[in-house]
C-alpha cells in the first residue's frame, strides 16, 4: 500500500523531490555556463594565435594563456589598426587564468 501511494503522488506535492530536481537544474545551468565560457576562452586564444602566425610570429598557444604572456606578446609585434582594436576587445572578454 505505501508504494501505491508514493507512486501516485506528483513530485509537486513533496518538497524533498520537488528541491533535488531545482538543485539538478542550477547545477545544470552552471555547468552549461561554463562550458560555454571555456569554449569562448578557447575560441580567442584561437584568434590571438591566428594573428600572430598571420604577421610570421610563432607563438604557442599556451603562451597566451597567461595574462602576463598575453600582454608580453601581444606588445611585441606591430598591428594594424583594425588588429589593435581588435586585440583591445579580446582581454575583455575573459581573463585568461580564471576558467
Amino acid at each position: 500500500m505505501r508504494g501505491r501511494l508514493r507512486s501516485s503522488c506528483p513530485k509537486t506535492c513533496c518538497p524533498r523531490h520537488a528541491k533535488k530536481d531545482e538543485d539538478k537544474v542550477q547545477l545544470s545551468s552552471l555547468i552549461a555556463t561554463r562550458d560555454q565560457l571555456v569554449k569562448l576562452r578557447v575560441s580567442l586564444i584561437g584568434k590571438v594565435h591566428g594573428l600572430f602566425v598571420r604577421h610570421g610570429q610563432k607563438v604557442g598557444r599556451e603562451a597566451l594563456t597567461s595574462k602576463k604572456g598575453f600582454v608580453r606578446h601581444v606588445a611585441s609585434v606591430q598591428w594594424s589598426a583594425l588588429e589593435q582594436a581588435e586585440l583591445m576587445v579580446i582581454p575583455e572578454g575573459f581573463e585568461p587564468s580564471t576558467y
